[in-house]
Protein backbone atom coordinates (compact mmCIF):
# COMPACT_ATOMS: atom_id res chain seq x y z
CA UNK A 1 0.00 0.00 0.00
CA UNK A 2 1.31 3.53 -0.92
CA UNK A 3 0.50 6.06 1.72
CA UNK A 4 0.91 10.00 1.80
CA UNK A 5 1.89 11.37 4.51
CA UNK A 6 1.08 14.82 5.50
CA UNK A 7 2.69 16.42 8.64
CA UNK A 8 4.94 19.94 9.28
CA UNK A 9 6.85 17.26 11.84
CA UNK A 10 9.35 15.36 10.24
CA UNK A 11 9.94 13.64 13.33
CA UNK A 12 6.40 12.94 13.97
CA UNK A 13 6.52 10.87 10.26
CA UNK A 14 9.88 9.03 10.89
CA UNK A 15 8.57 7.85 14.26
CA UNK A 16 5.25 7.05 13.29
CA UNK A 17 6.08 5.35 9.44
CA UNK A 18 9.40 3.32 10.88
CA UNK A 19 7.53 2.12 13.88
CA UNK A 20 4.42 1.11 11.19
CA UNK A 21 7.38 -0.53 8.41
CA UNK A 22 8.56 -2.79 11.85
CA UNK A 23 5.26 -4.23 11.58
CA UNK A 24 3.61 -4.04 8.07
CA UNK A 25 6.25 -4.48 5.18
CA UNK A 26 4.05 -3.80 2.72
CA UNK A 27 3.38 -0.30 3.80
CA UNK A 28 5.18 2.64 1.88
CA UNK A 29 5.29 6.04 2.62
CA UNK A 30 5.79 9.28 0.83
CA UNK A 31 6.42 12.36 2.82
CA UNK A 32 4.82 16.05 2.33
CA UNK A 33 5.63 19.24 4.38
CA UNK A 34 2.10 20.31 3.88
CA UNK A 35 -1.07 20.11 1.93
CA UNK A 36 0.01 22.37 -0.40
CA UNK A 37 2.71 21.20 -2.04
CA UNK A 38 0.94 17.63 -1.82
CA UNK A 39 -1.56 19.37 -3.82
CA UNK A 40 0.31 20.89 -6.38
CA UNK A 41 2.70 18.36 -7.36
CA UNK A 42 1.33 15.03 -10.24
CA UNK A 43 0.67 12.30 -7.76
CA UNK A 44 0.76 8.24 -7.78
CA UNK A 45 -2.37 6.75 -6.30
CA UNK A 46 -2.59 6.29 -2.73
CA UNK A 47 -4.41 3.88 -1.04
CA UNK A 48 -4.12 6.29 2.19
CA UNK A 49 -3.51 9.98 2.96
CA UNK A 50 -2.89 10.86 6.36
CA UNK A 51 -2.78 14.13 7.40
CA UNK A 52 -2.00 15.55 10.89
CA UNK A 53 -4.34 18.33 11.39
CA UNK A 54 -2.72 20.09 14.00
CA UNK A 55 0.42 20.64 12.29
CA UNK A 56 -1.51 22.88 9.41
CA UNK A 57 -4.24 24.66 8.56
CA UNK A 58 -5.28 23.68 5.60
CA UNK A 59 -8.44 25.61 3.90
CA UNK A 60 -11.73 23.62 2.80
CA UNK A 61 -10.60 24.37 -1.09
CA UNK A 62 -7.48 22.53 -0.85
CA UNK A 63 -9.07 19.55 0.87
CA UNK A 64 -11.81 19.48 -1.59
CA UNK A 65 -9.10 19.49 -4.38
CA UNK A 66 -7.34 16.63 -2.92
CA UNK A 67 -10.04 15.01 -2.33
CA UNK A 68 -11.96 15.05 -5.79
CA UNK A 69 -8.73 14.44 -6.70
CA UNK A 70 -7.82 11.18 -5.18
CA UNK A 71 -11.99 9.71 -4.68
CA UNK A 72 -11.07 6.10 -3.99
CA UNK A 73 -8.39 6.92 -1.07
CA UNK A 74 -9.25 6.68 2.29
CA UNK A 75 -8.44 9.78 4.28
CA UNK A 76 -7.47 9.48 7.71
CA UNK A 77 -6.77 12.71 10.15
CA UNK A 78 -4.34 12.64 13.31
CA UNK A 79 -5.13 15.02 15.81
CA UNK A 80 -3.23 14.83 19.68
CA UNK A 81 -6.16 17.87 20.77
CA UNK A 82 -9.93 17.46 21.08
CA UNK A 83 -12.54 16.80 17.94
CA UNK A 84 -13.63 19.72 18.08
CA UNK A 85 -10.51 22.10 17.41
CA UNK A 86 -11.55 21.81 13.44
CA UNK A 87 -15.47 22.99 12.45
CA UNK A 88 -17.36 20.00 10.37
CA UNK A 89 -16.17 21.38 6.79
CA UNK A 90 -13.19 20.33 7.64
CA UNK A 91 -14.09 16.87 9.44
CA UNK A 92 -16.48 15.97 6.62
CA UNK A 93 -13.30 15.65 4.23
CA UNK A 94 -12.22 12.50 6.52
CA UNK A 95 -13.51 8.93 6.50
CA UNK A 96 -11.40 8.36 9.96
CA UNK A 97 -10.10 10.97 13.10
CA UNK A 98 -7.78 9.54 15.31
CA UNK A 99 -7.42 11.87 18.22
CA UNK A 100 -5.91 11.86 21.68
CA UNK A 101 -2.73 10.61 22.76
CA UNK A 102 -2.99 7.26 21.85
CA UNK A 103 -2.11 7.74 17.98
CA UNK A 104 0.28 5.37 17.56
CA UNK A 105 -1.68 2.44 19.13
CA UNK A 106 -4.91 3.60 17.16
CA UNK A 107 -3.44 3.41 13.87
CA UNK A 108 -1.05 0.33 14.50
CA UNK A 109 -4.65 -1.47 15.18
CA UNK A 110 -6.15 -0.15 12.09
CA UNK A 111 -3.65 -1.48 9.67
CA UNK A 112 -3.76 -4.98 11.69
CA UNK A 113 -7.47 -4.57 11.33
CA UNK A 114 -7.60 -3.91 7.37
CA UNK A 115 -4.92 -6.46 7.05
CA UNK A 116 -7.55 -9.56 8.53
CA UNK A 117 -10.48 -7.62 7.24
CA UNK A 118 -12.12 -11.33 6.75
CA UNK A 119 -11.84 -12.80 10.17
CA UNK A 120 -15.20 -11.81 12.53
CA UNK A 121 -13.43 -9.72 15.31
CA UNK A 122 -13.83 -6.25 16.09
CA UNK A 123 -11.32 -3.24 16.66
CA UNK A 124 -10.30 -3.59 20.43
CA UNK A 125 -10.96 0.14 20.53
CA UNK A 126 -14.99 1.79 21.17
CA UNK A 127 -15.56 3.75 17.95
CA UNK A 128 -18.07 6.50 18.41
CA UNK A 129 -19.57 9.19 15.67
CA UNK A 130 -18.41 13.05 15.78
CA UNK A 131 -20.13 15.04 13.13
CA UNK A 132 -20.84 11.84 10.39
CA UNK A 133 -16.47 11.32 11.36
CA UNK A 134 -15.53 7.53 13.19
CA UNK A 135 -13.13 8.41 16.51
CA UNK A 136 -11.21 5.61 17.22
CA UNK A 137 -9.84 4.91 20.93
CA UNK A 138 -8.84 2.13 23.30
CA UNK A 139 -10.98 0.76 25.69
CA UNK A 140 -11.02 2.07 29.60
CA UNK A 141 -9.35 -0.85 30.78
CA UNK A 142 -6.19 -1.35 27.47
CA UNK A 143 -5.84 2.61 28.19
CA UNK A 144 -5.97 2.15 32.39
CA UNK A 145 -3.55 -1.01 31.64
CA UNK A 146 -1.21 0.45 29.33
CA UNK A 147 -0.64 3.79 31.39
CA UNK A 148 -0.24 1.70 34.63
CA UNK A 149 2.45 -0.44 32.89
CA UNK A 150 4.58 2.47 31.36
CA UNK A 151 4.49 3.87 35.15
CA UNK A 152 6.76 0.26 35.36
CA UNK A 153 3.83 -1.77 37.47
CA UNK A 154 4.20 -5.50 37.23
CA UNK A 155 1.05 -7.60 35.83
CA UNK A 156 0.31 -8.24 39.04
CA UNK A 157 0.34 -4.78 40.51
CA UNK A 158 -1.81 -3.45 37.98
CA UNK A 159 -4.07 -6.67 38.20
CA UNK A 160 -4.32 -5.58 41.81
CA UNK A 161 -5.23 -1.77 41.08
CA UNK A 162 -7.68 -2.51 38.18
CA UNK A 163 -9.30 -5.19 40.32
CA UNK A 164 -8.86 -7.85 37.42
CA UNK A 165 -7.02 -11.02 37.33
CA UNK A 166 -3.25 -11.34 36.38
CA UNK A 167 -4.28 -13.72 33.55
CA UNK A 168 -6.64 -10.65 32.21
CA UNK A 169 -3.81 -7.99 32.15
CA UNK A 170 -1.47 -10.59 30.40
CA UNK A 171 -4.49 -11.10 27.68
CA UNK A 172 -4.15 -6.97 28.13
CA UNK A 173 -0.51 -6.52 27.57
CA UNK A 174 -0.72 -9.11 24.22
CA UNK A 175 -3.79 -6.72 22.97
CA UNK A 176 -1.43 -3.86 23.34
CA UNK A 177 1.35 -5.40 22.14
CA UNK A 178 0.44 -6.02 18.82
CA UNK A 179 -1.39 -2.95 18.40
CA UNK A 180 2.19 -1.24 18.69
CA UNK A 181 4.32 -3.75 16.98
CA UNK A 182 6.02 -4.81 19.79
CA UNK A 183 8.07 -7.98 20.71
CA UNK A 184 7.84 -7.35 24.65
CA UNK A 185 6.46 -4.97 27.45
CA UNK A 186 9.67 -2.96 27.56
CA UNK A 187 9.21 -2.54 23.96
CA UNK A 188 5.81 -1.58 24.55
CA UNK A 189 6.60 0.90 27.56
CA UNK A 190 9.33 2.26 25.33
CA UNK A 191 7.53 2.88 21.80
CA UNK A 192 4.87 4.72 24.13
CA UNK A 193 6.59 6.81 26.14
CA UNK A 194 8.58 7.46 22.70
CA UNK A 195 5.72 8.69 20.94
CA UNK A 196 4.55 10.85 24.22
CA UNK A 197 7.59 12.50 24.33
CA UNK A 198 8.02 13.45 20.91
CA UNK A 199 4.58 14.71 20.68
CA UNK A 200 4.36 16.61 23.56
CA UNK A 201 1.84 14.61 24.98
CA UNK A 202 0.63 15.11 28.60
CA UNK A 203 0.81 12.03 31.42
CA UNK A 204 -2.50 10.00 31.90
CA UNK A 205 -2.95 10.40 35.44
CA UNK A 206 -4.49 7.02 36.52
CA UNK A 207 -6.37 5.86 39.85
CA UNK A 208 -3.98 5.48 43.14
Amino acid sequence: MHIAFISGCTTFFNLISANLQRTYTNLHFTYFSDCESFEEIPLPIFSHIIIKLEDMNPSVKTLATIRERNPDTIFISLMRDGGNIFPKSIHKFFNYVFVDQDILGKIHEYFYELGHKQSSHSLNHAICDYHGQVYVNLKPDLSLCLALASEKYTNAEIASRMNRSKKSIDKYIEQLKKSFGAKSKTELIGFYQELAERSGSAHIDVPR
